[in-house]
């Protein structure tokens, strides 16, 4: 029996034996919650959680929440890259939303989240983006060529069988450049990928060719995606793709200049795609001293324990404690006040930011309670992610006021812009009479009379 043939006999067995374990989980979890009405609070240092104490500003990627094994790890690689600790925090948790994916399920209310995060790590160049980010996808990159070869033997098998029965899949996790085929194909066959760009403006670019009539990412397919809704292409002459409950991460990092450029004047605020990512866009601040911090295997083996587990076991469905609960109804409020008083201001995609951190919230929350190898969304992993949100609510907004600017304040004016004005001026009015001296001009600006002479003919 090949592995995708056990892989088909054993899912409906798994199937079962899920739906039975969250039941049971379930019905725990609807039993603890009637026997403590009144529930404690001691874990919030408050008896009644306040919005006001869980929305303070935050200005830097907390870790208190995640495992000490990992705050170890994150220390260890933000002085061994001398990166921000934001950057740092933000690639591990796009990796472990990329192992992880749909096998795990949030539920707040009427909600449902699976572990999805959308992440993009903005900052000029060399200011150690990307060497977090390898780190951390480094493992799955491994797992990645593991499923590569297998999916190539089985390719040769079919083949040598002369291509009779399904053609074999590959089992991806990640996709690199794509157009919305590509995207669509991949969600269609394994239905949970992560799109990993280390520069982000190549996954942006794609949405673009969408707008010029080509081949690129469908804007509203990825806002559906987003929501987990069943998304289809049609194509003519060819089958259609579909992805029935499709789920898609996304990582990568971009500079501010990029975003600007890639999502601002493409009006992207505008139609809700800036509303769906996470934004790591720390204050730009000196740098650390150099100094000589040798990363250890240790943490690169912590790491990749972490994801070897995370790859193989199930999860049950994660419901929020009576204290997690209460907290993260307080928080609502908070941000359904914030999100008003954006809009009366006339900021209406902050305004938008702010309603969308709900789903935000709900699968950080996911991804932080896998990592603890906790069973229910505890009132600590809520407190925590409620103060990553304030985070990226802060990133966000000077994410928006970078792509809103419209460019409109005076700068100074170099020769070259002065010489350019001029000879349109010269060239325009040159007919009427109207004459430049050349060398009198060369001495105002400092520069010889044959740059003149050069710039003007």
């Amino acid at each position: 029996m090949t592995e995708q043939e056990k892989r088909a006999h054993d899912a409906p067995q798994q199937d079962q034996d899920k739906v039975s374990d969250n039941l049971d989980n379930r019905q725990v979890f609807e039993a603890e919650k009637a026997d403590d009405p009144q529930p404690d609070f001691s874990l919030t240092d408050d008896p009644e959680p306040s919005p006001d104490d869980i929305t303070a500003e935050v200005t830097e990627l907390p870790i208190w929440g995640l495992p000490e094994p990992l705050r170890n790890v994150v220390e260890d690689v933000t002085k061994g890259y001398r990166s921000y600790r934001d950057f740092v925090v933000a690639s591990l948790m796009g990796a472990t939303a990329c192992i992880v994916g749909k096998r795990v399920t949030a539920h707040h209310d009427n909600y449902t989240n699976h572990a999805t995060l959308w992440i993009m790590t903005i900052a000029d160049s060399s200011r150690g983006k990307s060497k977090p980010l390898k780190f951390f996808f480094e493992p799955i990159q491994e797992m990645e060529n593991e499923a590569y070869n297998l999916y190539k033997q089985e390719m040769e098998q079919w083949r040598a069988n002369k291509c009779e029965g399904e053609e074999p899949i590959y089992h991806r996790r990640l996709i690199g450049n794509a157009t919305d085929e590509f995207v669509m194909k991949a969600l269609a066959e394994v239905g949970d990928i992560c799109w990993l760009n280390d520069e982000m403006r190549a996954t942006i670019e794609s949405w673009g060719l969408y707008k010029n009539g080509a081949n690129g990412v469908v804007v509203g397919n990825l806002m559906k995606i987003f929501d987990y809704d069943p998304t289809s292409i049609d194509r003519i002459g060819r089958e259609t793709l579909r992805a029935e409950h499709p789920n898609l991460s996304m990582a990568g990092t971009t500079q501010p200049s990029v975003l600007k450029q890639m999502m601002g004047k493409k009006g992207y605020d505008k139609d809700g795609m800036f509303q769906r990512f996470l934004y790591a866009f720390p204050e730009r601040r000196k740098r650390p001293p150099r100094i000589k911090h040798i990363m250890g295997n240790d943490s690169k083996e912590t790491w990749r324990e972490y994801i070897k587990k995370l790859s193989s076991c199930s999860f049950p469905d994660l419901y929020e404690t009576p204290e997690a609960e209460q907290l993260h109804d307080a928080v609502l409020q908070k941000w359904d006040t914030q999100a008003d008083e954006y809009e009366e201001q006339g900021i209406i995609a902050m305004g938008a930011y702010v309603d969308k951190l709900n789903y935000h919230l709900c699968r950080w929350c996911a991804c932080v309670a896998v990592l603890r190898g906790d069973q229910r969304i505890e009132a600590d992993v809520m407190k925590y992610s409620i103060e990553c949100m304030e985070y990226f609510k802060w990133c966000a907004e000077r994410a928006f006021c970078l792509i809103a600017n419209d460019d409109t304040q005076p700068k100074d004016l170099t020769n070259g812009d002065i010489l350019r004005m001029l000879k349109e001026r010269y060239e325009k009015d040159r007919n009427d009479g109207f004459k430049i001296n050349q060398s009198e001009l060369a001495r105002a600006l400092g520069i010889t009379p044959q740059a003149i002479s050069k710039a003007f003919k």
